[in-house]
């Protein structure tokens, strides 16, 4: 539902959104078109290409259709979990081309292992003329093992009741790979607002045209007030034809002679002839009415995240090499530096999670799968609070895709691969855009970028200059993965064997690289964005914004160069754990300071709210920053919780600086319970494992064991047994994966993958267990159940489906009296048998957490780790 929205401030300024302020769904294609089919295939037996094209199609099918006619392909593949599907057209005068193709990321479809792949063939602008022939593609190597099973070349019609539901709503609207919060503005139809008009305000507003459309647009603004003439405050044009895919478009315009008035403002969009609105829809974005500037009592803020950075390859962190030499100025005039950050999670996505929520890796319980929209991130706060929220990321594991669009008026992705060695300077450019765009009112702009991340490249000149002129490679220096079996308990290592090739990773070349190559490119490409930072800097400082902004630079995760033999990250040694932490605060407040003590990613969101002069929530775990720079903090978390759940490496308590305990809670018997202990500040380098030998292991692993039972996220799986038999049993469907079953005490090897893809486990007499499951509520799944495993009847006693979005009350099956019972309750204490319910974050979450801080801290006092 659209609503306006106001907020009020000192000297009258006022803030209007004429759309809901966050809109979390994409735009619903299934509640505005109906479908017909035009072609409908199985493809187990499709035919492949005998062409000389090296990437043999796994669908290749002779057509006879126009353009016109479609605007929509379907394909279902099976057994593919990442990669890319592209889909490829000729027409009776072009033959196929890379330019005549759609690319979609496995990544970002639906879960499980059945892929739904939409292509949006409408939008692009060369889906014209006669289709004559249709190829699917995927990468080389993985193609083996995908297989084709459905495709169905769609024609959509307009639903005109699901189209007027749908324009009374707002939506997440993607364009050239931006989304905004948007509004449908079907031709002829107003859309209308009523209010009055605050003093030295101005509309802000975006608009543009879905790419399907192929004429020319008008999008007008017009004010009605007094009985008067109605009056045309702005027009603009898209020319669908002459530029199509263009993206959005801007414009701001000045209401100072309607200030105090009451008026209709009214958004139209209006063509010459019918408009096929099957092709797509003309769109508003983010209208909104700015009032007088508050910026006196909202600074900027500018977040940073440099994917992959560890902290010690900078030179402001002691670096041999002179890697950040403008950060180093920056941070030594205007910035604190934390010396020892570390993150909730050494991969991407669960990390700036954490990041921009405040909870902790396992808390959040983000690994694989989108965020919920029931977290509330960093953006939606401050959007709230009258900021112009802005994004502008790498994509990959920042796509939209995975929620992170949350929150944002505007968020940008770059698509992974896709120019790669363009991402940060486009990056740049555009964040340059909209500082200045936005300069006049608080804008929060979230800026993230994979520069450093592998594959590495040569940076120049900075690779020049920190190698002493050493020939630089022109190909891209890839690592290696090695296969990760059950005999490894399905954890991927990458090793120190690198290969040069080209940006798609399935086209390598016989050269080897080594580890000292890859740390010169690495480097060279900190110093490439410690360059392009500064024009971040020079920028703030010219349009006289640097005092008034509060900006900190961080990263998610480092990357491991030959350290315990491996490479890359995932792992939770210190080189993947350690990250830059710094902060300018406005007015240059505790400049030039550097802040030993451990501290934490999730304690930026509090810190920033506390700048600003806003409360942060009261059910994060981290905490704010300020206190201990003005050394006013009573008490301050010494522990550091790190998780590597999607990696199976488990978690990794960090206390005071000083000690580390690992703990891995997967389940699978090599690596089931593994524990290590490092005393950093006589180890740095984490050599020399304590844990077979010092005290208070015991004490450790049930601080570790009973934190991850309380607190994570996901499926919880209950299993009792009190027979003299063991209970087996089987989980199977698309919610088990050899990355997503923990379990934060199992007393036996109790769990095994089968080749059927299903997991195998076993209760013994007389105990019990928890599994934790990272399920996605959209899969389905199964769960089989026997008491007597030593019975020569294959069948099962019990067996259930499960649909896990459906299972909002707690299930259970127990043993009761010889016979099988299932309950919707798990109220009573399980005998024999299985409860299944979710166990989700939630506002009790804050107190529990409080006292169980508490107790963390009384028993790292009592083993002697703080002090």
């Amino acid at each position: 539902m659209l609503l306006l929205w106001g907020c009020h401030r000192e000297e009258d300024a006022t803030l209007v959104r004429l759309i809901e302020t966050d809109p979390s769904r994409a735009l619903d294609h299934e509640l505005i078109f109906q479908t017909d089919v035009v072609h409908d295939w199985e493809l187990p037996g499709a035919t492949k290409s005998e062409g000389p094209d090296p990437n043999l199609p796994l669908l290749d099918r002779q057509v006879d259709f126009g353009a016109a006619r479609v605007q929509e392909i379907e394909a279902i593949v099976e057994s593919m979990p990442q990669g890319t599907l592209a889909l490829r057209w000729q027409t009776s005068e072009h033959p196929f081309s890379k330019e005549r193709q759609i690319q979609l990321q496995a990544e970002h479809q639906n879960p499980g292992p059945q892929k739904l792949f939409r292509f949006d063939v409408a939008s692009h602008p060369l889906w014209a003329g006669q289709i004559s022939g249709l190829r699917l593609y995927t990468d080389r190597r993985i193609r083996d093992s995908v297989a084709p099973i459905r495709a169905r070349v769609l024609s959509r019609r307009v639903d005109p009741e699901g189209l007027e539901k749908a324009r009374t709503q707002g939506w997440k609207v993607n364009l050239n790979r931006e989304i905004r919060n948007a509004l449908l503005a079907p031709p002829g139809k107003e859309i209308v607002r009523n209010l009055s008009v605050p003093p030295g305000a101005k509309l802000y507003l975006g608009y543009g045209l879905q790419g399907g459309i192929r004429q020319t647009v008008e999008f007008q603004v017009i004010v009605r007030f007094d009985n008067r003439p109605e009056r045309t405050l702005f027009s603009g044009l898209i020319d669908g034809a002459l530029i199509p895919m263009a993206g959005w478009h801007d414009a701001v315009i000045d209401l100072g002679d309607l200030v105090g008035r009451t008026v209709e403002i009214v958004l139209l969009t209006k063509t010459e002839s019918p408009l096929d609105l099957a092709t797509g829809l003309p769109l508003w974005a983010n209208p909104e009415i700015v009032g007088r500037d508050h910026r006196r009592t909202l600074p900027n803020v500018l977040l940073i995240s440099i994917d992959t950075l560890r902290a010690d390859h900078l030179s402001l962190y002691g670096y041999e090499r002179l890697t950040s030499p403008h950060l180093d100025r920056w941070a030594k005039t205007q910035a604190v530096v934390f010396e020892n950050a570390v993150s909730q999670a050494p991969s991407t996505l669960p990390s700036h999670i954490s990041l921009l929520t405040g909870l902790n890796a396992f808390r959040h319980g983000v690994s694989h799968d989108p965020a919920p929209a029931s977290l509330e991130t960093l953006a939606e706060i401050l959007q709230r609070s009258g900021y112009r929220t802005l994004a502008q990321t790498g994509g990959g594991y920042m796509h939209p895709a995975y929620g992170f669009a949350q929150g944002f008026d505007i968020y940008r992705y770059w698509l992974w691969g896709y120019e790669r060695l363009q991402e940060f300077p486009n990056g740049i450019e555009a964040a340059r855009g909209w500082i200045q765009s936005y300069r006049d009112r608080p804008f929060f702009l979230f800026f993230h970028t994979y520069e450093v991340h592998a594959p590495y490249r040569a940076r120049q000149p900075f690779y020049d200059l920190l190698t002493g002129g050493r020939k630089a490679p022109a190909d891209l220096l890839w690592m290696t993965t090695q296969p990760a079996g059950a005999e490894e308990g399905f954890q991927p290592r990458r090793g120190t064997d690198y290969r040069y090739g080209s940006a798609d990773p399935s086209v390598t070349t016989s050269r080897t690289g080594s580890t000292a190559e890859a740390i010169d490119l690495y480097d060279s490409s900190i110093a490439f964005v410690d360059e392009g930072l500064a024009e971040l800097w020079k920028l703030l400082e010219a349009l006289d914004l640097d005092d008034d902004t509060l900006v900190v630079l961080t990263s998610d995760h480092g990357e491991a160069f030959g350290e315990h033999d491996l490479a890359g990250h995932g792992y939770l040694y210190d080189d993947n754990l350690l990250v830059p932490l710094v902060i300018s605060f406005p007015g240059d407040r505790y400049a030039g300071h550097r802040v030993e003590r451990q501290v934490r990613s999730i304690d930026v969101l509090p810190t920033i709210l506390d700048a600003i002069g806003l409360t942060p929530p009261v059910d994060i775990d981290g905490r704010s920053l300020i206190p201990l720079l003005e050394q006013t903090a009573e008490s301050f978390p010494t522990e550091a919780w790190s998780y590597a759940a999607n990696d199976n490496f488990g978690t990794a308590l960090r206390i005071n600086n000083r000690d580390k305990f690992i703990y891995n809670d997967a389940v699978w018997a090599p690596i089931r319970g593994q524990e290590e202990l490092y005393r950093l500040d006589q180890d740095p380098g984490e050599v020399n494992d304590l844990s077979a030998t010092a005290q208070g292991v015991d004490r450790l692993r049930e601080v570790v064991q009973s934190t991850l039972a309380r607190q994570s996220r996901g499926l919880l799986i209950r299993l009792a047994n009190n027979e003299i038999t063991p209970l087996t049993g089987e989980l199977g469907g698309d919610w088990v994966g050899q990355t997503r079953i923990k379990a934060p005490h199992l007393p036996c090897a109790c769990l095994w993958w089968s080749d059927n893809d299903t997991v195998r486990f076993e209760v013994p007499p007389r105990s019990r267990y928890d599994l934790i499951l990272d399920a996605n509520p959209a899969t389905t799944g199964w769960i089989r159940l026997r008491t007597d495993s030593g019975s020569s009847d294959p069948g099962w006693e019990v067996e259930r489906q499960l649909t896990l979005d459906e299972l909002d009350e707690p299930i259970a099956f127990e043993l009761l009296n010889g016979g099988w019972h299932s309950s919707a309750s798990t109220n009573s204490e399980l005998g024999t048998g299985v409860q299944i319910r979710w166990q989700r974050r939630n506002p009790d979450d804050g107190v529990d957490l409080s006292s169980a801080e508490a107790d963390l801290r009384r028993q790292m006092k009592a083993l002697g780790y703080v002090q």
